[in-house]
């Protein structure tokens, strides 16, 4: 009865809309009739200016962490997750707006900053600060690309009779988390909008790889906000590909690798010289870097680099991290 109670509460706390009171006793106006036609703080912010919008994005911040701490205080960690998720389906299906809302990203950093205050109280200054100086949320995506070190590349599934596809401003946030070095997840949401057969995932899957072909490596998870369809699992893969973006692989294991790879698929020559690989070793991590030593690096074609790439991921994962190789000279009797 007690997590029914905070459920309640939570879904109750969620519905509250700080962006239609403060819309509608402040400036008399009704927010839904402006702009994206949504209640969150980006339309506030873009309609009624900076101030209506920070409030109301602290309003929204606190319905998620109170929300969130209803549950850690009534049960654990994974009740509090799911109270907060409560609250962001509140936000977004608000009872008292005809079960309308609008996007969860404030109440999301309300979640996380209950749960984690540091990595919350990060993405808020990013957030605010790029909304505040740029009035562009679209910036904040991109900074937090650059900043952040787990990427979740979030696209929408579309409703039916909608073709899927990425626009050209989310492949180039996702291009950003790329150059930077930024593990990554794509997650694809209101999965439960579209009509499945057994192939439908794998479909989606080739297209978001077609598209976004310079990150081969992301792993991508279908989830529904709506229903909390794979939502804890998203969490549950963000772990796992932070322990994939920080790992680290002992030398000798390494240059095993490598002689085997060169064994089966020796570098290819250029004008009568041949590429050698002599050493390789790990420089660093967040994102795995290599050091590969060889004769002439000139000889190294991008080819042979990323057939070697390939055999990294093959033998030790390295699941939603770009690996960074680096080619230095270096003589053979060194």
């Amino acid at each position: 009865m007690e997590i029914l109670a905070v459920v309640i509460i939570s879904y109750l706390l969620g519905s509250i809309s700080f962006g239609y009171l403060v819309a509608k006793y402040w400036k008399g106006i009704d927010i839904r009739q402006f702009g994206s036609g949504n209640v969150g703080t980006t339309n506030v912010f873009r309609t009624l200016g900076p101030v209506p919008g920070v409030i109301v994005f602290f309003g929204d911040f606190f319905k998620g962490a109170v929300a969130t701490w209803l549950g850690l205080w009534a049960g654990n960690e994974w009740i509090g997750i799911f109270a907060g998720l409560v609250a962001m389906i509140g936000h977004s299906h608000s009872l008292f707006l005809n079960f309308k809302g609008g996007k969860v990203i404030a109440t999301g950093v309300g979640v996380l900053f209950a749960l984690n205050y540091k990595v919350a109280l990060a993405a808020l200054a990013i957030w605010a600060v790029v909304l505040f100086l740029f009035r562009y949320v679209s910036l904040a995506s991109i900074i937090a690309a650059v900043m952040v070190p787990i990427m979740l590349v979030g696209f929408q599934a579309p409703i039916p009779y909608i073709v899927f596809g990425l626009t050209e401003q989310d492949k180039k946030i996702v291009g950003y988390a790329h150059d930077e070095g930024k593990a990554s997840i794509i997650v694809v949401n209101k999965w439960d909008l579209v009509e499945k057969d057994g192939k439908t995932m794998n479909k989606y899957t080739d297209t978001i790889r077609e598209e976004l072909g310079f990150m081969q490596y992301a792993p991508v998870i279908y989830v529904s906000a709506k229903t909390g369809q794979r939502v804890i699992k998203t969490t549950q893969l963000a772990n796992y590909v932070a322990e994939q973006h920080a790992m680290r692989i002992a030398t000798s294991t390494l240059n095993t690798l490598v002689r085997d790879a060169v064994t089966m698929n020796p570098p290819p020559t250029d004008k009568g010289r041949k590429l050698k690989v002599l050493f390789a070793t790990q420089v660093g991590v967040k994102p795995p870097t290599f050091v590969v030593f060889v004769n002439d690096p000139e000889l190294m074609h991008f080819s042979y680099e990323r057939y070697l790439e390939n055999q990294l991921r093959s033998t030790f994962g390295f699941e939603g991290t770009p690996i960074r190789l680096i080619v230095r000279a270096r003589k053979e009797e060194e």
